[in-house]
């Protein structure tokens, strides 16, 4: 079928469109396509070149394959794209849909008269340990999803988050960082260590959880004291174990961080004993069962870092994902640049997705409106435009108030910054990135 065809058929949408005002469905932020009796509705259906649309299409009969459209609308560009369309080949693609209680991927085509034919409709399995989102746990962990996840984090404040969260609400992050240490204290036993990672699933419903492990030590000298070789040597396993256990019983998929920022001197790891004990927290995890987790392994770009990183690297069998942590006042200072295109260039050589699972403009304030221009925009240039970057996360932290280590941060919290805001906002809001689908 010729362009022109489905160029008309979306001048025709575009012309029964209101002019003003969204549907209701811009007021709860549903955006997920569902059938209702014999009728396909799709809150938002992303249209190259024209925007956002609210279609509903009006099946047949009950056994027909082919959809009338009955309706369109423009959609509030608030709602998280439930579908798209292709105007060059017609093709209107609906990564997930509710029918009833069950859930679908399908694929229609546009035919002449403004009528759909359903080309394919593949159930999604949302059993244990499969997302309720558009891909596959195999295709998540594989990184061959097409959209970038949106991340938030870390779970340090709860105050933070629900910050962040209640802010930019139109796009909830799908993601959310948690971090706990395995280095013994006298603050929490180990058991109350995992008491308090079950209470912030619970608590936040995380669907899709990001756990950093650390495993440092500050000796009484003020020295850093890496704890890869008690872990490497099985000291710790107790505790990894015990987390592997709550992983496994949470049933979704579940993202781990092990030694975040490996080449960071304030870590004191050394190369081979940090591959060690990442091997070793990656086996105890697959002989207890947690099947869910999907392992990254994390890197920081830093101004005059001289690390040779593969030396840290546990081996391609033990890593699903490599990560890169970008903090910089100017986000193209050069030896950092030169650092992140070259890991992130390692890490598409090796088919590895990437997660940024930290970053922030370091020592910048957040009401210049200059940083945008000078950090934003580039920062979100390069997650836009690395194919193989498949998830971030924004670190909205006040690190003035709540890190007494980095003195001369200051407040990021990006949800507090009247200047940034709605230009955070609005980044977001394009169709790019997977935001959380509430059912």
């Amino acid at each position: 079928m010729k362009q022109s065809t489905y160029l008309l058929t979306v001048g025709l949408l575009l012309s029964i469109a209101p002019s003003a005002g969204y549907p209701a469905d811009a007021q709860n932020n549903d955006s997920l396509p569902f059938a209702e009796m014999n009728s396909l509705q799709i809150p938002r259906v992303d249209v190259e070149g024209f925007g956002p649309l609210r279609v509903v299409l009006q099946r047949e009969n009950d056994t027909s394959p082919l959809f009338q459209l009955i309706e369109a609308e423009q959609a509030s560009p608030g709602l998280i794209p439930g579908a798209t369309f292709d105007i060059t080949t017609g093709l209107l693609e609906i990564p997930l849909a509710k029918v009833d209680s069950e859930f679908y991927q399908a694929e229609m085509q546009l035919l002449p008269g403004d009528q759909f034919q359903l080309a394919s409709a593949d159930a999604v399995n949302t059993a244990a340990g499969e997302p309720l989102v558009p891909f596959t746990f195999e295709q998540l962990r594989s990184g061959s999803i097409e959209r970038i996840l949106h991340c938030s984090g870390p779970l340090f404040n709860p105050e933070e988050h629900d910050g962040y969260v209640d802010t930019f609400v139109e796009t909830a992050p799908f993601m959310v960082r948690l971090d706990l240490s395995l280095t013994p204290s006298n603050r929490f036993t180990p058991e109350e260590k995992l008491e308090i990672l079950r209470t912030h699933l619970e608590t936040y419903s995380i669907e899709l959880p990001h756990l950093s492990l650390t495993f440092t030590s500050t000796l009484a000298d003020g020295t850093v004291d890496g704890l890869d070789d008690d872990l490497a040597a099985g000291e710790l396993d107790d505790l990894v174990i015990g987390i592997a256990e709550i992983v496994r019983d949470a049933k979704v998929p579940f993202f781990i961080r092990i030694g975040p920022e490996f080449n960071g001197f304030w870590n004191g790891y050394a190369p081979d004993t940090f591959a060690a004990a990442f091997r070793r927290v990656v086996d105890l995890f697959r002989e207890n069962g947690a099947d869910n987790a999907i392992f990254n392994w994390n890197y920081k770009a830093w101004q005059g870092d001289p690390t040779p990183y593969m030396e840290f690297y546990p081996g391609d069998d033990y890593v699903d994902w490599w990560s890169i942590d970008l903090f910089t006042s100017d986000f193209d200072v050069a030896s950092v640049k030169i650092q992140a295109d070259a890991f992130l260039a390692d890490a598409a050589a090796r088919g590895k997705p990437v997660i940024i699972p930290e970053s922030a403009p370091a020592t910048q304030d957040l009401e210049d409106p200059a940083v945008w221009e000078q950090w934003f925009v580039p920062y979100f240039e390069l997650v836009r435009g690395d194919a193989n970057i498949k998830a971030f996360c924004y670190s909205n932290r006040n690190f003035a108030k709540n890190d007494v280590t980095l003195t001369d941060w200051g407040n990021l919290r990006i949800d507090e910054s009247a200047a940034l805001a709605p230009l955070y906002q609005e980044e977001l809001r394009r169709p790019v990135y997977q935001h959380r689908i509430d059912f």
